[in-house]
């Protein structure tokens, strides 16, 4: 990721944060990082295998927000405030500039397909993380989110055959 596009993602959060009244409510799935999450909210948050610390405070504050957090890091964590989900595909490897996108896209793409956004969220972290692990052993331990892009077919198609 360029200077210019983590600048105007930094923007992008700080704007979030000052109007969270905006998007309170909505049927919206946000996909922050922990980093992410701190200059939106002010949260800060224990150590991702700290399970039950982590998931009260995500669980919490997607209640509070009553909207979709989708929170990604080693161990994904998927609140609505009503359910929380942890997701563990995925691999180091897919700490890389973009692959938060393809999450992004692949929670709209289950969206469109009528499910809720808890829903969505928890099978577009399964399968980015998936695809990730995939490239990883189809590509090698440097694909790219392109790589990512480019290999969902045949993930999605050794997902269904195992």
């Amino acid at each position: 990721m360029d200077e210019a596009t983590q600048i105007a993602i930094s923007q992008a959060l700080k704007l979030v944060k000052n109007h969270l009244h905006l998007i309170k409510g909505q049927s919206v799935i946000l996909t922050p990082h922990e980093g992410e999450l701190n200059i939106m909210t002010g949260t800060e948050l224990p150590k991702y295998n700290e399970i039950r610390d982590r998931g009260k405070i995500i669980f919490d504050l997607a209640n509070e927000l009553d909207l979709t957090l989708l929170v990604k890091g080693p161990y994904d964590y998927i609140s609505n405030g009503k359910q929380l989900k942890i997701n563990r595909t995925g691999c180091p490897e897919m700490s890389i500039g973009g692959t938060g996108d393809v999450l992004a896209g692949l929670c709209g793409c289950f969206l469109t397909t009528n499910n809720d956004t808890f829903r969505s969220a928890c099978s577009a972290a399964f399968l980015n993380g998936y695809i990730g692990e995939y490239c990883k052993s189809k590509v090698g331990s440097r694909f790219t989110t392109t790589d990512m892009i480019n290999q969902i077919n045949s993930a999605i198609s050794d997902l269904l055959i195992s």
